[in-house]
């Protein structure tokens, strides 16, 4: 008796252990078992008079887990299995980028590692890879038209004339989804560009937006935007309504009224009761009191509570790292701090601490609290005072 020869089941569902010689009856096996599409003709309504059928858009393909519809039955199927089933078959060879769309994986490939931007825009330098991202791009930058704003949230005000906005608004804001995190730190984020640009700035330290007018370079064209604005064309459009207070970015000018007029603390320890305005402050916290972390120097006897000082101490005093350059002279220190005093007070002459007692003026605070000390309380305490002098010292020293 002859034995018919094995069939190859070579087309393989993704979803299940089910397999078939045909694709089409793979196909059909996706629709009817795991798609679940259903056609369903709608007749289209349409005024007296006309005549042409074709104007009209038949969607009668729809997808049973949600309002998803389609004209197609391929965009229906690829609909669920990216959005419902979450199935990624295209890997990308040179990263861990994966996607459910082959088409996703080579813009994915042309504009990360390629570096290929074919889409650019007549009125300004922007390009991308993409013409969805152009198309968005013309719509908030340089289109006249009146924006109208749809999509609405459902918990405050917030609106947008995109619904991925507000999707990423309502995940964000009222959801506080955070998905993406870090592998290197404790850094969470509910967006993946804002882990990509944390990745690149703090641990791999890349920083491919340099300033024209200076060495000062950035991880994000946003900052770089930010430092120009400030630095040297010193454009603060954003002025807190309580006070003199202004600033170049949103985010700052908020922060500023929640800590000083707000007094909001919604960073608490888990442990005791204390309260910050300040992310960072309720780490230093932690270590500090909780923790009982202490970083060491291993250059010297130097240590502290808190790792960024020791980072400070290191780039300052071992490896001499000036980063923070004057623009008015030839000044160069290693914090921000100092820079900051250097002009107020070599430059602009800015005296704004004032002792309440005598006629003492000084541009920075610490000494105004050294010299209430020390002329009308009559404090002396050796050790304090003796880091105190020597601080200032260092101090007064680079600002000379």
């Amino acid at each position: 008796m002859i034995k018919s020869p094995a069939v190859s089941r070579k087309h393989k569902c993704n979803i299940c252990d089910y397999s078939s010689p045909r694709k089409d009856r793979l196909k059909a096996h996706e629709n009817n078992v795991h798609f679940k599409v259903k056609k369903e003709v709608e007749i289209p309504t349409w005024e007296e008079g006309q005549e042409n059928i074709s104007d009209v858009i038949l969607k009668k393909h729809k997808c049973n887990f949600c309002d998803y519809s389609s004209s197609q039955k391929s965009q229906v199927m690829r609909h669920v299995t990216s959005v419902h089933l979450c199935i990624k078959n295209h890997q990308c060879s040179q990263c861990d980028f994966q996607a459910s769309q082959k088409y996703n994986l080579t813009n994915h490939i042309n504009n990360v590692h390629l570096g290929i931007k074919k889409y650019t825009c007549d009125f300004c330098d922007y390009s991308s890879s993409r013409r969805d991202r152009l198309t968005a791009h013309l719509n908030n930058l340089h289109s006249k038209v009146e924006k109208v704003h749809d999509n609405k949230c459902d918990f405050c005000i917030y609106s947008s004339s995109r619904r991925s906005q507000l999707m990423r608004h309502v995940t964000s804001v009222h959801l506080k989804l955070k998905n993406h995190k870090c592998d290197q730190c404790d850094y969470q984020t509910s967006q993946k560009g804002n882990l990509k640009d944390h990745i690149n700035s703090i641990h791999l330290n890349i920083r491919n937006y340099k300033c024209s007018k200076c060495d000062f370079k950035a991880s994000k064209k946003c900052t770089l935007t930010a430092h120009v604005n400030s630095v040297h064309l010193h454009i603060k459009n954003h002025k807190c309504g309580l006070c003199d207070f202004q600033t170049t970015t949103k985010t700052v000018l908020k922060k500023h009224v929640d800590v000083v007029h707000l007094k909001l603390k919604n960073h608490q320890c888990s442990i005791c009761d204390y309260r910050t305005t300040q992310k960072i402050y309720l780490t230093h916290h932690m270590e500090k009191v909780h923790l009982g972390m202490i970083h060491k120097c291993d250059h010297c006897d130097y240590q502290t509570t808190q790792r960024i000082c020791l980072t400070k101490h290191i780039n300052s005093v071992h490896l001499r790292i000036k980063d923070f350059k004057c623009n008015l002279c030839n000044y160069q220190t290693s914090r921000r701090y100092h820079l900051k005093l250097h002009i107020n007070s070599v430059h602009l002459g800015l005296k704004n601490h004032k002792c309440t007692q005598c006629d003492y003026r000084t541009g920075v605070k610490d000494n105004l609290k050294t010299h209430v000390n020390s002329i009308h309380l009559k404090i002396k305490i050796t050790s304090v005072v003796n880091v105190t002098i020597i601080h200032h010292r260092s101090i007064h020293l680079e600002l000379m």
